[in-house]
């Protein structure tokens, strides 16, 4: 979603009698210096207004003042959502309000989740609240930045029970963001961690997902352990917080989502079987036989010595396995030959057994491997 697309539609707003801002995740990410995903566009416009301005709009959420306005700028095609500014009714199922009342940029800005976005940015700077960078701050979202934390707007009791998924999109934000969780925020999320178990399942699991293909897992993993929603989403034993997901952090970039999994479940020594994580993160079919895969492969690095070439070929041959041996390779440890001369070494005694296919894996494997010691 460009950038000035959204400028577009802010400034149609406003031609046109409304006040417009920019709005959430887009400001935040400027003032980090990072390139904004999409551009939200906030509004007194109600939806019908917006439908009226632009040709080519979706209603995804016109009872919560929500539209989508596809535009076509200079060649390039762009979806951007216009949301109504408001205030919300309580929240009595816990993921949804049960009014809406259409506002002015201070109300909505106390409704939504963390200071961090929170924030309005006018572009041309004619807003009367606007700072000379054109950010409108209501709720100390700035200071949050600057002091690296995710803290709840006003109340975190009452932030959290007007929707409960915000208990996992706080330690998504601060693993992908690499800050830290307000004390008060992250009391208030341990406290109600069990709530979680309201939201759909597939909402629970899209937020894991991301947060473990982002690009700080172990610091994700870690949040999700020492804040108690990993035992509330899968079940798990509580842990020591002090362990933490030991081996995440020398996992390799392009690791799979079950590889991440695994590895998660690995250093906090947890073994559940792929077909309940398949039901409590809805994994995809794929995803619970590669996670099953690489259970099966799980004690390899200690067996492997003990292993004829003809142990080691049929663990190699059996259907699937090949290419979960690919993906685990990805974080064994240098049992398997995670140095040049183990590698060398290995080869060449698998060579003279005359396993060179199994060699040439081994071989390739090594290179891309990071060094894990178990």
């Amino acid at each position: 979603m460009s950038r000035p697309a959204a400028l577009h539609i802010l400034r149609t707003l406003r031609d046109n009698g409304h006040v417009a801002l920019l709005a959430g995740g887009c400001v935040r990410d400027r003032l980090l210096g990072q390139a904004p995903k999409d551009h939200d566009v906030a509004s007194d416009a109600p939806p019908q207004r917006v439908r009226q301005l632009f040709k080519r709009t979706r209603a995804v959420g016109e009872a919560f003042g929500v539209v989508l306005v596809d535009l076509k700028l200079d060649g390039e095609r762009s979806t951007t959502e216009v949301a109504t500014f408001r205030t919300e009714g309580v929240y009595s199922d816990g993921r949804r309000p049960d009014a809406v009342r259409y506002s002015d940029a201070k109300h909505d800005a106390q409704r939504r989740d963390f200071t961090v976005n929170g924030l309005f940015e006018d572009p041309d700077r004619q807003h009367p609240d606007a700072d000379r960078d054109g950010i409108i701050d209501y709720i100390g979202g700035r200071a949050d930045l600057q002091a690296k934390v995710i803290r709840a707007i006003g109340d975190p009791a009452r932030r959290f029970a007007e929707d409960y998924l915000r208990l996992l999109r706080a330690p998504r934000f601060a693993a992908r963001l690499g800050f830290t969780v307000h004390p008060a925020t992250a009391d208030t999320i341990r406290q109600n961690a069990n709530q979680i178990q309201r939201i759909a399942r597939e909402r629970i699991g899209d937020e894991i997902r991301r947060s473990l293909l982002g690009p700080h897992p172990a610091l994700a993993a870690a949040l999700l352990d020492s804040l108690g929603l990993s035992v509330a989403v899968v079940g798990w034993e509580p842990r020591d917080e002090k362990q933490g997901p030991a081996f995440l952090p020398r996992l390799d970039p392009t690791a799979t989502y079950p590889t991440r999994l695994h590895v998660w479940m690995h250093g906090r020594d947890t073994h559940l079987p792929p077909p309940r994580l398949r039901k409590a993160l809805c994994l995809s079919n794929g995803e619970t036989a590669e996670l099953t895969q690489l259970r099966r492969f799980h004690d390899l690095p200690d067996l492997w010595p003990t292993l004829s070439v003809a142990q080691r070929k049929r663990r190699l041959a059996e259907p699937g396995r090949a290419q979960a041996f690919e993906n685990f390779t990805h974080f064994v440890s240098d049992r398997v030959g995670s140095s040049r001369s183990a590698s060398r070494d290995r080869d060449r005694t698998i060579r003279v057994q005359g396993c060179t296919r199994q060699a040439t894996i081994i071989r390739n494997r090594a290179r891309q491997i990071r060094r894990i010691n178990w």
